[in-house]
């Protein structure tokens, strides 16, 4: 399953093995608020909005800085990725779409 993500010209794509990334953060949905909400509306192809995506970014990188995630260099890299989008999206101050598989 693929989510498709646009913002402007900036494009990205969470895959499955990104998907590990949304799964560990609806495990600790309280601190990772954003990140479960996007998780939940996986399949209805969510909109974001530049505020949510800045809280992304910050989610995202508290996230990877996890214990258990820091030390796996490749969910590392897929997570500065999408956070580099959604970076990219709120500088802009671009919504997100999505469209999912």
């Amino acid at each position: 399953m693929a989510l498709d993500l646009y913002a402007g010209e900036h494009r990205e794509q969470v895959n499955l093995h990104d998907e590990q990334i949304l799964q560990r953060a609806a495990a600790q949905a309280d601190r990772f608020p954003q990140l479960s909400a996007m998780w939940a509306a996986f399949y209805d192809a969510p909109r974001i909005s530049s505020q949510q995506a800045n809280e992304l970014v910050h989610e995202l990188v508290l996230l990877l800085t996890l214990p258990e995630l820091e030390s796996n260099t490749a969910i590392v890299r897929r997570g500065l990725r999408l956070a580099g989008f959604f970076s990219a999206a709120h500088r802009s101050g671009l919504d997100v779409r999505s469209v999912s598989d």
